[in-house]
């Protein structure tokens, strides 16, 4: 024990003198701990890190920190390493969302008009097909922004509202956003006539036109089975990142509950992004509602366990879903 603590100790003596951290290393054939005044948490990497600091003459070729232990570390210390939710880790989180908002902002904002439009043109028939789409008689659809997102008005929305005509002969409700305040729950859906009232309507600070409230205004959430969410960014397992004032998530979390508390089925939630929007991995917290479906120009995407009904899903098939 004695000996893989000062073998130990030989890797951290100079990185410690090197980085200017008192260091205490306290060392075990089934746990490490290491605190540091100025680190909370330290990683694998960081140790890697700091065994590389070590001149070659001090560390054997080929030898690693924990190479001299009698077996190798275990499962205690990889899974205190590897911790979901390693202390700061909602600091990490949030620097992570805020660097990809201004990373995939900077990239929208270098597309013209005449790319963005044609663009949704390509991508709007691929919504349009969705059997979803077809049996909606509910609609939310945000108005877009005058940042480059998918644009809904005033094509998509003029279509939305003129092709729901249903059996019984009536039109497809559709519902617009309205924020009323800065917390997250200040989003509300009002109704919208005609496709022509949003040419008066005024505003917000955000440059998105938005209806204003109606004198007998009653915030109850509408029936809606179908709601089309923007977003900054998106991925392959539809998990979205918005832009940091959480106003879908918590408005799609008091939908759901209120269909749940009402025994209708669960609205279908359908993100619509353009192939600059899509990344890798959307960084998501616990509050981060995913999508059931997003649609791009090139592509189908649909969360894994989200019933639906058909559509390509990367080159498959979608199961067909009763209502």
């Amino acid at each position: 024990m004695l000996r893989a603590w000062g073998a130990l100790a030989s890797i951290f003596n100079p990185a410690r003198q090197y980085l200017g951290l008192p260091l205490t290393f306290i060392a075990t054939d089934t746990f490490v701990s290491l605190a540091a005044t100025r680190k909370a948490f330290i990683t694998l990497q960081d140790i890697q890190v700091w065994e590389s600091l070590v001149p070659p003459r001090e560390r054997p070729s080929g030898s690693t920190c924990f190479s001299r232990f009698p077996r190798p570390p275990s499962t205690h210390l990889r899974s205190f390493m590897t911790s979901a939710n390693p202390p700061n880790a909602g600091a990490s989180l949030s620097e992570k969302k805020k660097n990809l908002r201004k990373s995939i902002t900077a990239r929208l904002r270098a597309l013209d008009d005449s790319y963005v439009a044609a663009e949704a043109s390509r991508l709007f028939p691929r919504l349009l097909a969705l059997e979803d789409y077809k049996d909606s008689t509910c609609v939310s659809l945000y108005l877009s922004m005058p940042a480059k997102e998918v644009p809904t008005f005033p094509d998509l929305l003029k279509t939305v509202m003129t092709d729901g005509k249903r059996a019984e002969g009536t039109a497809r409700d559709v519902y617009v956003p309205k924020v009323t305040g800065p917390a997250p729950g200040d989003m509300v859906m009002l109704p919208l006539s005609s496709p022509k009232d949003v040419s008066s309507f005024p505003v917000s600070k955000w440059g998105i036109p938005e209806p204003p409230l109606p004198p007998s205004f009653s915030p109850s959430l509408p029936p809606l089975d179908l709601v089309l969410v923007p977003g900054v960014a998106f991925d392959n397992k539809c998990n979205r990142l918005g832009h940091g004032k959480g106003y879908y998530d918590s408005f799609l979390s008091r939908l759901f509950a209120s269909h749940a508390a009402a025994g209708r089925a669960r609205p279908m939630t359908i993100g619509l992004a353009l192939e600059e929007q899509m990344v890798a991995s959307v960084p998501v917290d616990t509050f981060d509602l995913p999508l059931d479906a997003v649609v791009t120009p090139d592509k189908v995407y649909f969360r894994k366990d989200r019933e639906r009904k058909g559509e390509e899903e990367e080159g498959g098939v979608g199961a067909r879903r009763g209502r």
